[in-house]
């Protein structure tokens, strides 16, 4: 038996309604791969503190706010499989004055090596070279007047997690 016009525009109506719902399934996996939903530019923020002082004087009363000291946050640097972004996150640790988040990176003795002086920016450090040696990294910073700042990190080598474990200074 023949299909009647009404079956005709009902069996189209379904194609078209069946084909509107496969481009939009398509159109979501194609937002959903293709979003980053990732959390990784948490590093990378920087917080900036500004600090000022007003004086007010009247004819009988002087006034005087003063705000906290600027401080400026350094970002951290993401830490992955290679033991130099240890010294690195480290380093900034110290930069930062933040000896909690040394300790994701360091044992309690380089964390206590690293922040028995503090960091001075007019150091000028400078990252001079890290040198593979005996189960370790040894990341070297350069500073003003010849300073230096060695950091030890254990490697994966001898199946121990990887850590900083000395930091000297010369």
């Amino acid at each position: 038996m023949p299909d009647s016009p009404n079956d005709s525009k009902l069996k189209t109506w379904l194609w078209v309604l069946g084909g509107l719902v496969v481009v939009l399934v398509i159109a979501l996996v194609v937002v959903l791969v293709v979003r980053d939903d990732s959390d990784s530019n948490e590093a990378d923020t920087t917080t900036t503190t500004t600090s000022s002082t007003t004086t007010s004087t009247t004819t009988s009363t002087t006034t005087t706010t003063t705000v906290p000291p600027t401080t400026t946050t350094i970002a951290y640097p993401a830490i992955t499989d290679d033991p130099q972004t240890y010294a690195q996150y480290l380093f900034t640790a110290w930069q930062n004055n933040n000896q909690t988040n040394a300790a994701n990176v360091a044992s309690p003795e380089a964390v206590q090596q690293m922040f028995s002086q503090p960091y001075a920016s007019s150091a000028n450090w400078a990252l001079n070279n890290c040198s593979p040696g005996a189960g370790s990294l040894y990341c070297q910073w350069n500073g003003a007047n010849g300073t230096t700042l060695t950091m030890q990190v254990r490697t994966l080598t001898g199946g121990l997690p990887v850590l900083v474990t000395g930091v000297t200074r010369s």
